[in-house]
């Protein structure tokens, strides 16, 4: 997939998701960092961007980068809703939101960042 970017992204984050439900974490992460590292170079992709994003976030996690992975998550989700935001058609949204890696990203961004920010002391 050398000779279509966006496609070796998506590729790439594919894999380290499957890397890490084998428990993998380390062979996962350089996979999820270059899927991520390509997708700010090419600013946004059609398809698996959602995807490049959440596995980025939850390769830094399972590798115990717990402060790196909730920056992440927290990209992510913005990217998620700001890419929701430009659906006019209220059932195309919450289809959109309810997409499988766009449904993960906000829930673990609720848990990883918004939890974190209400357990932190005042």
């Amino acid at each position: 997939l050398s000779t279509a970017p966006p496609l070796r992204a998506f590729g790439q984050a594919v894999l380290s998701r499957v890397l890490i439900a084998l428990g993998r974490a380390q062979e996962a992460l350089p996979l999820a960092r270059e899927a991520a590292r390509a997708l700010e170079e090419m600013g946004a992709i059609d398809e698996g961007e959602s995807v490049v994003r959440l596995a980025h976030a939850e390769a830094l996690h399972a590798a115990g980068d717990r402060s790196g992975a909730g920056a992440a998550i927290a990209a992510a989700r913005a990217r998620v809703l700001e890419r929701s935001a430009r659906l006019t058609d209220e059932a195309q949204r919450r289809s959109f939101l309810n997409v499988e890696e766009n449904a993960r990203t906000l829930q673990l961004a609720r848990e990883w960042v918004d939890e974190a920010q209400a357990a932190a002391p005042a």
